[in-house]
């Protein structure tokens, strides 16, 4: 039995600021940086064998907390990355239903293949994301993985391994999922406890 651990990053200020971020290279701030330590904290026990991390530097810097306390190496992939959101990146929400009403609405309407300004739709995201995972637990087999990623791409990762949609996915919570020969099952969720935006 194969066992990721997927987790979203910590908060980061454009987070807090409610600013797109898709590939753009935020850190992570005090609450993002607490909220790690205390994830770190909630899976002490947890024997972690391998480790992977998308190579944005607020996913790595979640890692690199998580196991402060530990002799693992953290492989960064790139595939593992947020959407590209193009143009939108570093924007700030809010000011798009207004500034771009056609866009907005595309974005809303049609989710899955309409992509802002040259950026990624999330069918190219989910297919980026699923051939990542794919590789990990074809070589990670019978291991526990830990998997920092991001909101969006956890998103898809849920929708690929075990056919769940989520919404919303906070920082620095864990979706657990086991994986077999026969099956994917969703068996845990695991919150830092420590609330952001």
């Amino acid at each position: 039995m194969t066992t990721l651990y997927l987790v979203r990053h910590g908060e980061t200020d454009w987070n807090r600021e409610g600013r797109v971020q898709g590939h753009a290279d935020t850190p992570l701030n005090a609450t993002g940086r607490a909220q790690a330590k205390a994830f770190a904290s909630r899976i002490v026990d947890v024997a972690l064998e391998v480790a992977f991390s998308s190579d944005s530097r607020r996913a790595y810097e979640t890692a690199r907390i998580i196991l402060a306390d530990r002799r693992l190496p953290i492989a960064t992939m790139q595939d593992l990355r947020e959407r590209f959101l193009g143009r939108w990146e570093g924007r700030l929400v809010t000011d798009l239903p207004a500034s771009e009403p056609e866009a907005w609405r595309a974005w809303l309407e049609r989710p899955r293949d309409w992509a802002p300004h040259g950026g990624e739709t999330e069918v190219e995201l989910e297919r980026r994301v699923a051939g990542a995972l794919e590789n990990i637990v074809e070589t990670c087999t019978g291991q526990n993985v830990l998997v920092v990623s991001h909101g969006g791409a956890i998103r898809v990762a849920l929708r690929h391994l075990v056919g769940r949609e989520v919404h919303d996915v906070a920082n620095c919570f864990a979706h657990i999922v086991d994986v077999d020969s026969e099956r994917r099952t969703l068996v845990g969720e695991l919150s830092c406890g420590i609330d952001g935006v």
